[in-house]
């Protein structure tokens, strides 16, 4: 008895166990049934928070819900909008073109960009919702603002053109500075234009231009551009070559061709630039007694080794340059007509200097940085020592300029390089009036972009100078601060890393 009155408690038990876990799982099932039973207060809510624009439209075109994002698109409230017709919106030109009428007439969802009276842009989509009849019921319409988006697209296109045209600059920088064929007068520009233009062509160019003035930097700047440029590039000087030897070095010879010659023969320049550019610098020096051989060269690209006796082809661009007046050697009879005019199918003149006197400030400091950086120093020009430079005629041309630069850096042992260091003839000297015009000779030295460019280097140092002059006066890095209006931070930076004198931290 005992045994059953146990066995029926236990399943009593067991029975309000059951109970309990039902009525638990029915409590929570209906707590999360009710947290998503949306009703109309929960939904309105949703479609008010909305990012986008939602705008309904019955059958009837009449407005009859809109969210607050409406405020923003078309500076209206929504119950400036409810009960509104599409076409009163319209005709009021509060947006353009109406989207609901053709959904209307499709019965299918459209999507397309509207501009609102405020001058905001709008992509919209519109969506036809139909009734159990499957009649059109009513539209709802989704609008976002693509304003932003379109100006960024505007901004990001403008962004394109912009560093197209900075890559542009950049490579014509690049090219125009390189080892010294530095320019920004008009006069260059339009000479280096002529150069760019012809380069592609494999035709034959003769370069003129005065001693100095970068006519062998043209050449290999042609032949860069080139579609040669991969290939070899041989450059030979007529004058700094003995005749004897000349036209072996140029044609080279078979083997036995003479006495001393290598027993194997020797390739000539002509054959080693084969595929690529021959450039014969100070043309107007070589032998008349070579000139019908070069003759051959230029108009057939075939030549014959000395003791050879058959023709060999080669397939060479021909680049020349002379600083001699060739029509004058013409006259003279020391140099052949018809040579003249196979190697001058192009021309090129190189000005001198002193007819772009807008270029001297600027490959002075070109050679300047680049001479300072070659031997670890730090210099810059006095606006007197620019101006006495710039009067200077520079009879040697870029060249010149090199020179001089280089020895002022390694010469001056202060920073900043004066008049007195200059050792310039004395006719060079600066002329009485030119103090007065110093503003003005360095605003029309250089253009302002090119001018703040190429300066920064030298007002860094006087910048420095200043720095570190003030801090020996004052011996507070926060005092030259606030002299300068400049970071204390920076004081500190320029004095611990340049100070040989300080010894205490600033």
């Amino acid at each position: 008895m005992t045994y059953f009155n146990n066995s029926f408690k236990l399943k009593l038990s067991q029975e309000n166990l059951i109970t309990k876990e039902r009525r638990r799982s029915l409590i929570i099932e209906h707590s999360v049934h009710s947290d998503f039973d949306l009703d109309k207060s929960k939904l309105i809510k949703i479609l008010e928070n909305s990012f986008d624009e939602i705008f309904v439209v019955n059958k009837h075109g009449i407005v009859i819900y809109v969210n607050e994002a409406c405020q923003k698109n078309y500076d209206l409230k929504p119950s400036d909008v409810i009960g509104k017709t599409v076409h009163y919106l319209v005709s009021e030109g509060y947006y353009t073109p109406a989207i609901a009428p053709l959904v209307f007439k499709t019965k299918k969802a459209v999507t397309l960009e509207q501009e609102t009276k405020s001058g905001r842009k709008l992509l919209v989509t519109a969506i036809p919702v139909f009734d159990e009849k499957n009649e059109l019921d009513f539209i709802v319409m989704n609008s976002r603002n693509i304003t932003e988006i379109e100006q960024l697209r505007q901004d990001l296109e403008k962004t394109k053109e912009y560093y197209k045209t900075q890559i542009q600059q950049l490579r014509q920088k690049e090219l125009v500075t390189q080892d010294g064929l530095v320019f920004q007068s008009e006069k260059m520009r339009e000479f280096m234009h002529t150069a760019q233009r012809v380069a592609p062509f494999d035709t034959t160019i003769l370069i003129l231009g005065e001693s100095g003035t970068g006519k062998n930097l043209l050449a290999k700047q042609i032949h860069t551009m080139s579609n040669r440029r991969h290939e070899p590039y041989i450059c030979i000087n007529c004058a700094a070559i003995p005749e004897q030897l000349l036209e072996s070095e140029l044609f080279g010879y078979t083997k036995g061709a003479f006495t001393g010659a290598e027993r194997s023969g020797k390739p000539g320049l002509i054959e080693l630039a084969h595929k690529g550019t021959l450039f014969l610098d100070e043309i107007g020096e070589i032998p008349l007694s070579l000139q019908a051989k070069l003759l051959q060269l230029v108009q057939d690209h075939t030549f014959i080794p000395i003791g050879g006796t058959e023709s060999r082809q080669v397939d060479i661009r021909i680049i020349s340059a002379t600083n001699c007046n060739l029509p004058k050697l013409i006259e003279q009879g020391r140099f052949r007509l018809d040579l003249y005019y196979r190697l001058n199918v192009i021309e090129i003149e190189i000005p001198p200097v002193r007819e772009r006197s807008d270029d001297i400030v600027l490959l002075l400091h070109y050679f300047l940085n680049k001479f300072d950086i070659k031997y670890s120093t730090s210099h810059y020009f006095s606006e007197e020592c620019l101006a006495v430079l710039q009067n200077y005629p520079w009879p040697g041309n870029v060249r010149e300029i090199e020179h001089l630069v280089e020895r002022l850096v390694i010469t001056v042992s202060v920073s900043c390089i004066l008049p007195k260091h200059l050792p310039l003839p004395k006719h060079a000297a600066m002329p009485e009036d030119t103090e007065k015009k110093l503003p003005a000779l360095m605003k029309t030295a250089l253009n302002k972009e090119l001018r703040d460019e190429l300066n920064e280097y030298s007002f860094k140092v006087k910048e420095r100078e200043t720095i570190l002059e003030l801090y020996e006066n004052l011996r507070s890095s926060y005092k030259v601060a606030s002299i300068l209006k400049i970071s204390q931070s920076k004081v500190s930076r320029i004095v611990r890393t340049y100070s040989n004198k300080n010894k205490t931290n600033p």
